[in-house]
């Protein structure tokens, strides 16, 4: 007992216990924090699909009241110019589409008070305001159905349908501009997108209006109905194109390039081209001297395609930029992943190495030693006595009994010599 280092037999932070304890704690808060970081993330991907699911849901509804107020538009605006008052039945129809859309409409408008979007406030007091013009246009219409069509009033005929249409744009307007706010990187790319292709429509029909114009000009040909069809085509697609562009550019996430290029387009096509425009169709039309030549024509129809291309190369530079963003955002997640990976694998290696370097090749060491000194084999050294810890302390009463076998041992040979002798 005399030879065992004394420093030995002082405790030590090291112990298999403390070990043990660390490394199961230091697992486990990692296991903590690794589950809440995916835990984390699959909420904001679970609140992103509820939103989604959200906004399709509202757009349904206002969509909805759209086709039933149309149906009521035709219905309506056939009773108003009927020659005879309108039937009970006609009455019941019209009631129905009216209640039909005026449910989801109160329905949307509940729901999107709980959104955040470009000019909320404005839109929706606007469509209310819509809405409560046609309520109050409804009132009069119903009196005025019920009469011959010698008696009803004139204002109430004229009024109907671009009142009631001014509610179905200004509610579907509502929806468009909900349903353009995004909030991850990848839905913005995707509108970028679709700016870009509704850019590119807006100039290839703008460029084919230039050319069938620019040749009736050259001619002086009045335009036949065939051309005015075309044209107006032309000019259909055009502004579809335009409701696009002008609903992304009114997003709150919208690029501020992207919204000056947008303003200079409403400048440049739909106000300084525009006029030339009307003039040239109004002569075109009305088979008169058209007020322009092809080479002006030409010329101020390019400089109106060419704002509209500018804008496309904006909005190109714009999604670039939130690329490159994505990719550094995308490099930093890489990253941090890599580096929780990397310290995953040390903490179990970590782990690893305190189980079978300090337990398990002790403990076979601490077994094998026991067997031999229980066998008689004294000489067998005890592993571990200089160690600090659990096992240590384990050698240390080892030796003890080694060293009181060893005096047995000792006692018997003496005894044998004594019985011999």
């Amino acid at each position: 007992m005399s030879t065992i280092n004394a420093s030995a037999r002082t405790g030590t932070i090291w112990s298999i216990r403390n070990l043990l304890v660390a490394a199961v704690s230091l697992l486990a808060l990692f296991g903590i924090g690794l589950s809440g970081y995916v835990l984390r993330n699959a909420s904001m991907e679970r609140a992103t699909a509820s939103d989604a699911a959200s906004v399709n849901e509202t757009a349904d509804l206002l969509l909805e009241s759209a086709g039933q107020w149309a149906r009521e538009r035709g219905a309506t605006n056939l009773a108003l110019n009927a020659a005879d008052p309108a039937a009970d039945a006609q009455k019941a129809s019209i009631a129905n589409f009216r209640k039909l859309g005026d449910q989801p409409f109160e329905q949307a408008i509940a729901r999107m008070a709980a959104r955040n979007f470009a000019n909320k406030d404005q839109m929706i007091a606007g469509a209310k305001r819509a809405h409560e013009q046609l309520a109050a246009l409804r009132m009069r219409a119903d009196a005025e159905i019920a009469k011959p069509a010698a008696a009803r009033d004139k204002a109430v005929v004229s009024q109907w349908a671009p009142t009631i249409t001014a509610l179905i744009v200004s509610s579907q307007g509502l929806r468009v501009a909900a349903a353009m706010e995004e909030d991850d990187v990848k839905s913005r790319l995707s509108s970028l997108q679709n700016l870009k292709h509704f850019l590119w429509i807006m100039s290839e029909y703008l460029g084919r209006e230039r050319a069938a114009v620019a040749a009736l000009v050259a001619s002086g040909k009045p335009m036949s109905s065939q051309e005015i069809g075309n044209l107006a085509n032309f000019r259909g697609r055009l502004e579809a194109a335009w409701d696009y562009v002008q609903a992304y550019a009114a997003k709150s996430t919208a690029p501020a390039s992207v919204v000056t290029g947008t303003e200079r387009v409403r400048e440049s096509v739909f106000r300084r081209f525009d006029e030339t425009r009307k003039g040239v169709y109004a002569a075109g039309i009305g088979g008169g001297t058209y007020p322009v030549n092809s080479a002006d024509w030409f010329g101020q129809s390019t400089k109106a395609i060419d704002d509209v291309i500018a804008l496309s190369a904006l909005a190109s530079q714009e999604a670039a930029k939130m690329a490159e963003s994505a990719q550094r955002s995308s490099f930093n997640t890489l990253l941090v992943n890599g580096i929780l990976l990397t310290f995953s694998v040390l903490l179990a290696a970590g782990a690893l190495w305190i189980v079978f370097n300090r337990i398990v090749r002790s403990v076979g060491q601490m077994t094998g030693a026991m067997d031999a000194i229980a066998g008689g084999n004294t000489s067998s050294a005890v592993p571990c006595v200089d160690r600090r810890d659990e096992m240590g302390a384990m050698a240390r009463a080892l030796l003890v009994f080694k060293e009181i076998a060893e005096k047995v041992q000792a006692m018997q040979a003496e005894r044998e010599a004594l019985e011999k002798a």
